[in-house]
């Protein structure tokens, strides 16, 4: 079975209409320790690099810091555009055996396992046009809870009855345990919201993985003896290489200090790593109990 819905009707299910600047700050912001990420790589390249060579290091920071800031426009100005693509698309559900098929959104298919309950709910603006909003199972650590996933507007009765009595039949004839809950009236208006501890995860799993990414080749260059006797440093130019000789012979008084050192810092960069990215995987996904994602009638 599929049910499609007009586009003009998207502003009744849809928090992002009309479109605002605090609504963009928050999806711009969920993205901001990505984009912190990718400047602290490109400062460090930068600034080894300058180092390196004795160069004056403003202009190439200059550059990299232009470079990031159009990559960040860029990146809003797609984001601006599919989301007034979403505002603009009809919205369609598709009832198949194995689960069940939304658009628009991030996650299209979804299994009937993961279904918690179809809910229809009245639409006081709109006489007649009910909003149908699918909720999803949701496990932080042993607490199960759920989360309104996605809504979409069934324009009359005749529609609504139809795709009711589909759904109880399907219930009724196969091992699902989805629930059909009918309001006759709308619940209070809920506002969009993310994990609680979104923004803080992301950061975190960022961080663990700058980490990650300078221990792991640090550790595989410092055991690989024959790469690191292999005279790698002749890829450097003359000048680059002595600079770099001469920080070793300053602060180490030999080769086997050295690579203790760099032994010992690239364990504890590796392990660090791993357990920011563990504990900020954790708290993206972690919800209180009844905290749900929700739209002007439910999600989405």
């Amino acid at each position: 079975m599929t049910v499609e819905q007009k586009p003009e009707l998207n502003r009744f299910v849809d928090l992002s209409i009309p479109l605002t600047w605090e609504y963009r700050w928050i999806q711009l912001k969920l993205m901001l320790p990505v984009w912190l990420l990718l400047l602290a790589i490109l400062l460090e390249a930068w600034f080894f690099g300058t180092w390196l060579a004795g160069r004056s290091w403003l202009q190439p920071l200059l550059v990299g810091l232009g470079g990031w800031l159009a990559m960040v426009f860029f990146v809003a100005g797609m984001m601006e555009i599919q989301i007034r693509a979403r505002h603009r698309s009809k919205r369609v559900i598709q009832i198949k055996d194995k689960g069940i098929t939304v658009k628009p959104a991030k996650n299209s298919f979804v299994r009937w396992k993961q279904i918690l309950k179809f809910q229809l709910v009245p639409i006081p603006e709109a006489p007649g046009t009910s909003a149908l909003i699918l909720y999803l199972r949701v496990r932080p650590g042993r607490r199960q809870t759920h989360r309104a996933f996605w809504a979409m507007a069934l324009e009359n009765p005749s529609q609504t009855q139809d795709l009711l009595r589909y759904l109880q039949t399907r219930k009724s004839e196969t091992p699902t345990s989805y629930e059909i809950e009918i309001l006759e009236r709308p619940g209070p208006t809920e506002k969009q919201s993310h994990a609680p501890y979104l923004f803080l995860g992301m950061t975190l799993m960022m961080a663990g993985y700058f980490l990650l990414m300078h221990g792991g080749p640090m550790l595989v260059a410092i055991l690989d003896r024959d790469h690191h006797d292999s005279g790698d440093g002749r890829k450097l130019s003359p000048e680059a290489a002595a600079r770099l000789r001469q920080f070793i012979l300053t602060h180490f008084s030999s080769k086997e200090e050295f690579r203790r050192f760099f032994l010992t810092l690239s364990i504890v960069l590796i392990v660090a790593g791993v357990i920011l990215m563990i504990l900020g995987r954790w708290l993206m996904h972690y919800r209180p109990a009844g905290n749900s994602v929700g739209t002007r009638s439910g999600a989405g």
